[in-house]
């Protein structure tokens, strides 16, 4: 069922269907909550209009993490291409910069191939970027980032969040004091460039693609009980063993770096310092801390056909199938 969301002063309600078949030569953006029910529909459609998948998922990008990241298998994938799925290691450096260069890469590709590109995920910093433009900023540095990462464990998090409102307001206002890594990568660009990140965000370059922009939700009730079953099957499915194999390869510290969902808090487990249960409850909590973030970034959009709890037949009026 298409709905116009009304939550939280979203004001979706200005936005118009549009046209019948006017997806042709355009990216279908298919965005939503981890949970959701997005791989599937994303299938769904791609055999509906004869497109192709492009994740925007900075967690399954990764080859070496598979059950914890809900990477779609053969099965569910169902014949259609996948792209970006699976194809670097947790050793690999990987951003935004270079999530839009592949993207763009991909999408002229699969349209001279007369097929659609249906970007689908649930990484909103990728989706804006890729919507709205990206601003470059300076490659990691990891010297200076390893010290402010220090400075949070010795100094604590809100000195620093406190120090970027001094070199940089108006990202310290928008970041929470709880998000270490947005206040360290905002004062390890300041020490970079000399420059505000706020400032260096004023300049957008942009794709030269139309967007549809599609975006699924559920009941936050019925989410949150999906993501917790979701957990709880993959532990069925082995993933304390996929964990271990990690760690028993010398990948610790990159599952860490990375922060995938749910592999930190297992590693806690296996280290010792969380029981099983203690880990598994952290690691539904995140997630569902996560998918709360996810939901206020479409909360802020204007520009999103919103479905909730959909089917593909719920498509029908919006793509003529």
């Amino acid at each position: 069922m298409l709905i116009f969301w009304n939550l939280a002063n979203t004001n979706l309600l200005n936005y118009n269907p549009i046209s019948m078949l006017d997806y042709v030569g355009k990216v279908v953006i298919l965005y939503g909550p981890t949970a959701s029910g997005k791989t599937s529909l994303a299938v769904e459609l791609a055999e509906r209009i004869n497109g192709e998948v492009i994740s925007a998922d900075s967690q399954q990008i990764y080859k070496e993490l598979f059950i914890g990241t809900a990477r779609p298998t053969p099965d569910e994938m169902d014949g259609i291409p996948h792209h970006l799925i699976g194809h670097i290691s947790v050793k690999e450096h990987y951003n935004v910069s270079k999530f839009l260069a592949e993207a763009d890469v991909l999408i002229k590709e699969i349209l001279d191939r007369g097929s659609i590109p249906i970007v689908c995920g649930g990484s909103y910093m990728w989706i804006q970027s890729l919507i709205d433009g990206f601003s470059p900023t300076p490659p990691a540095d990891e010297v200076i980032r390893g010290k402010l990462f220090e400075r949070v464990e010795n100094e604590g998090l809100k000195k620093l969040h406190d120090e970027l409102k001094k070199v940089d307001k108006a990202s310290a206002d928008k970041i929470s004091e709880n998000d270490t890594k947005r206040i360290v990568r905002s004062l390890e660009i300041y020490q970079i460039t000399g420059k505000p990140r706020s400032e260096i965000f004023e300049t957008k370059y942009r794709l030269p693609y139309e967007y549809i922009n599609l975006a699924i939700t559920r009941p936050r009730d019925i989410l949150y009980g999906r993501i917790n079953k979701r957990v709880d099957l993959m532990v069925e499915m082995g993933f304390l063993d996929e964990v271990k194999k990690l760690k028993d390869d010398g990948l610790e510290f990159d599952v860490r770096r990375v922060m995938a969902h749910g592999y930190p808090s297992v590693l806690e487990h296996l280290c010792g310092n969380w029981t099983l249960e203690e880990a598994l409850d952290n690691m539904k909590m995140v997630t569902r801390r996560y998918a709360k973030r996810q939901l206020s970034f479409l909360r802020g959009r204007n520009d999103f056909h919103v479905f909730d709890s959909p089917k593909i037949e719920d498509l029908s009026d919006l793509f003529g199938f």
